[in-house]
């Protein structure tokens, strides 16, 4: 009986080491597998971050911009899916371009997209959207204030047709910035919302870079040319994606003609024409594609376009700025510059 049992327990005792083993033996080759694991992806780490091989953009599809290399645009804005970005041709006459879906922000085709631009009255386009959030009701009366026109007059700025002391409502201002590029409505609006336009701007640039457009500093609400009042058209591209987005900014920016109700100075209201259909008007040109836009001429900018296009059933953003010799706003080259792009570079 004695030896039986002990050879059972040695039986046991047996088992219960080749037990031990085994678990021993796992446990070794989950430890080799996670070391194995850490070794590989430092080196891949290794890789992606060090300076002349891949970076953070590469794994992302986010590219930084030109002008600050150390920032990247994040990913709801506005990005490239390159290398399937297609150059946009020499023979536009705008120096710099870019497409972009709207619906995703893809960036279809560009030309030196990330170039340091100035953008007239491209500019309205972040003041009218900065005014939209401000006010929740857009039927607010305000009044003109009259000492802006002196200022107006010094700086040969393009005005609606308000005059002092005219009670307009927020929404009519609007319209005035938008179609016909008022500054007098502009600078309306800037002492409503915020006292002045420094203090307006300032609002302006902070909603551009909290949006995504890092490479942009506005110093007025106009877009009358200032050497620190820049973007790029990548970044105008963002600001455009971002006001479109807003119902009513993006009824303003679609809108050809309006007529504002009659005021205490205007009896018969004033009509707005929106001067990017009057561009393709005045050359006589053909528009298949363009929905909405807003102009913008400087001596410094040229000629400025910034357009909403549909064509098969997509939209697109169009921005192009640099057409035109800088000195006239007269020309049409933008409008030239929209119908090949968008002819040339969309979906067929």
């Amino acid at each position: 009986m004695q030896n039986n049992n002990n050879a059972r327990y040695e039986q046991y005792r047996k088992e219960m080491n080749r037990k031990k083993a085994k678990k021993t033996a796992r446990n070794r080759l989950i430890i080799l597998q996670v070391v194995v694991f850490l070794l590989i992806f430092g080196a891949i780490s290794a890789l992606i971050f060090i300076p002349g091989n891949s970076s953070l953009a590469d794994i992302t599809g986010i590219y930084p911009s030109s002008l600050e290399s150390e920032k990247i645009v994040p990913a709801t804005a506005v990005i490239d899916n390159s290398p399937l970005v297609k150059e946009i041709s020499s023979e536009v006459y705008s120096s710099n371009a870019i497409l972009v879906y709207l619906s995703s922000g893809e960036v279809i085709a560009a030309k030196s997209p990330d170039e340091k631009i100035y953008p007239a009255s491209l500019t309205k386009i972040l003041t009218a959207i900065v005014v939209l959030e401000h006010f929740e009701d857009v039927n607010v009366m305000l009044e003109v204030p009259a000492d802006i026109y002196a200022y107006l007059i010094q700086e040969n700025a393009s005005c609606a047709g308000f005059v002092a002391n005219e009670k307009v409502k927020v929404i009519d201002l609007l319209y005035g910035v938008m179609l016909p590029s008022g500054a007098d409505a502009c600078l309306t609006l800037v002492r409503a919302v915020a006292g002045n336009e420094q203090a307006f701007a300032k609002k302006m640039t902070d909603k551009a870079h909290q949006i995504g457009a890092v490479n942009t500093n506005f110093t007025n609400s106009t877009g009358l040319h200032d050497d620190n009042h820049y973007t790029t058209v990548r970044d105008m591209s963002i600001i455009l994606k971002y006001a479109l987005e807003n119902e009513t900014f993006r009824t303003l920016f679609t809108t050809e003609s309006y007529t504002t109700p009659a005021t205490n100075k205007h009896k018969y209201g004033l009509t707005f024409s929106n001067t990017t259909f009057n561009a393709f008007k005045r050359g006589g040109l053909t528009n298949n594609y363009v929905k909405g836009g807003k102009t913008g001429f400087t001596g410094e900018a040229r000629l400025c376009l910034a357009t909403l296009g549909e064509k098969n059933g997509k939209e697109y953003i169009l921005v192009t700025v640099g057409a035109g010799s800088g000195s006239s706003n007269k020309g049409v080259q933008h409008a030239q510059d929209a119908n090949y792009i968008y002819q040339n570079y969309t979906l067929s």
